[in-house]
């Protein structure tokens, strides 16, 4: 597993509306599966955003539904 994944998967699980002992995979939506809805959705972005300082714009952002789309998203910013 790729760093940027531990990290994102990390940041996720970390975040004040998740449970920290609850399993996160990279097939995990948003919604249906981890029940993050949008405001936490934009503070999980904002915190990814400044962990990797990278900036995200609203077109990428339309097309996150699952982990695994976040984190191709932060591996394009980063160039990995």
């Amino acid at each position: 597993m790729s760093e940027i994944v531990t990290t994102v998967l990390g940041i996720i699980k970390g975040s004040q509306s998740r449970d920290p002992d609850s399993e996160v995979s990279l097939n995990a939506k948003f919604d249906d599966d981890l029940g993050i809805d949008s405001l936490a959705r934009v503070d999980l972005i904002v915190a990814i955003e400044r962990h990797f300082d990278v900036l995200f714009d609203e077109g990428e952002l339309t097309e996150v539904v699952s982990v695994s789309d976040l984190v191709h998203i932060v591996e394009r910013r980063l160039g990995a």
